[in-house]
């Protein structure tokens, strides 16, 4: 589906506010998709943007990560990128960093 036709679904919604609207069965699937593609792609950015700000640490402290150790950082869950940050504070090398 198109932007163009997405943003036209959306435009039929907000202009009745007041009117009971009917969505058809596929107007609330491409609704749910939206949605669910708007939290999945923020999710996303802020996991890779905890990774850069990561990566900027690590390099700070230890020097250049190897390509591995970016590509884990870049995998990581959230969960996992604000440990590893907070452990870069105390760490003494980058094997505490993620042990």
């Amino acid at each position: 589906m198109s932007p163009e036709q997405v943003a036209d679904i959306l435009v039929r919604v907000e202009d009745k506010p007041n009117e009971d609207t009917v969505m058809s069965t596929a107007d609330r699937l491409i609704a749910r998709g939206l949605a669910e593609g708007l939290t999945a792609g923020k999710a996303a950015g802020e996991a890779e943007g905890r990774a850069a700000i990561l990566l900027r640490q690590l390099a700070a402290r230890f020097g250049e990560p190897t390509a591995d150790v970016v590509a884990r950082v870049r995998g990581a869950a959230v969960a996992d990128l604000e440990r590893w940050a907070l452990r870069v504070l105390d760490a003494r090398s980058l094997g505490e960093v993620f042990a």
